[in-house]
């Protein structure tokens, strides 16, 4: 469950990864969910 507001999350590197991996979402959790 990654949250861009969540700085933990954020900073998590596979959270961060993944995020950037997507490119085209902005919260990771919508996709990671």
């Amino acid at each position: 469950d990654c949250d861009v507001y969540n700085e933990t999350a954020a900073a998590n590197p596979l959270c961060a990864t993944f995020t950037l991996s997507t490119g085209e979402y902005l919260f990771g959790s919508l996709v990671a969910e």
